[in-house]
Formats: structure tokens, C-alpha cells, sequence
């Protein structure tokens, strides 16, 4: 990749992050990234979301399930 075409997609990602956290600004980044990939992931499933949580080892999870 050439260093102009390099900059000119930082500088749009970095346009991307700065709109996304405006916008969202009490949900993670990372978060938003993940929706959108799922998202788009399913062609069948257009404006679908599927949402794949990783917990660590030793998270209780009923105590999650009864929380939400």
C-alpha cells in the first residue's frame, strides 16, 4: 500500500472512531465494530445482528443470566 493511500484510510478510520464514540458514546468501540461485522456477515440476514459473548473461565454464569 502506497503511504498516500495509507494515510488517506487512517485518516477515514480515524473519522470513523471519532463519529462512532460521538454517536455511541456510553457503548464500547469494540463492541460497535463486532455488531457491525456481524451484521453484514449474513447476506440472508440483512439489518440482523447476532451477538457471540466470550466469557472467561471462571465467570459464574447463572449469576449473569439472573442480573440481566
Amino acid at each position: 500500500m502506497s503511504g498516500n493511500n495509507h494515510k488517506l484510510i487512517m485518516a477515514h478510520y480515524q473519522n470513523f472512531r471519532n463519529k462512532k464514540m460521538h454517536l455511541f458514546s456510553k457503548v464500547d468501540g469494540d463492541l460497535i465494530l463486532d455488531i457491525l461485522k456481524f451484521q453484514n456477515e449474513q447476506e440472508k440476514w440483512p439489518g440482523s445482528v447476532t451477538l457471540k459473548i466470550k466469557y472467561q473461565a471462571e465467570t459464574v454464569l447463572n449469576f449473569i443470566k439472573d442480573s440481566i
